[in-house]
């Protein structure tokens, strides 16, 4: 069972839409029973996460940020980490590449789930 909490801006994906694209995601990875944090948040937002966290003056699409590995001793579901997401950005990009907003949300939410799950990129 997966279970997703989910913050955010009234201009972003509804949050069926980021639990169910979180979830299939966690499925197609067939990860174990896992709890994912998302927060949709602002340009202004995103550059600070980035910056205190990365030590980068600019803002990004997408940060995950895994919890550390440590045993789960209860039923319930083994937290991943969080994903913020800017949606300024998003929308930008999604111009850019000739998608929709939902179509690179949805791209950028299950690539920051792969980020939480291990799976990197150069």
């Amino acid at each position: 069972m997966y279970q997703v909490l989910v913050k955010r801006l009234k201009d972003s994906p509804s949050e069926k839409f980021i639990e169910n694209s979180v979830i299939n995601q966690l499925n197609f990875r067939k990860a174990d029973a896992s709890l994912v944090e998302v927060e949709v948040v602002g340009l202004t937002k995103m550059l600070s996460i980035n910056k205190k966290y990365r030590s980068i003056d600019s803002a990004t699409d997408v940060l995950s940020f895994p919890v550390a590995e440590f045993p789960n001793t209860t039923d319930q579901p083994k937290m991943l980490g969080t994903i913020f997401l800017c949606s300024d950005i998003i929308k930008k990009n999604s111009c850019e590449y000739g998608k929709t907003f939902e179509e690179e949300f949805d791209f950028m939410l299950k690539h920051g789930v792969d980020h939480l799950l291990g799976f990197h990129h150069k």
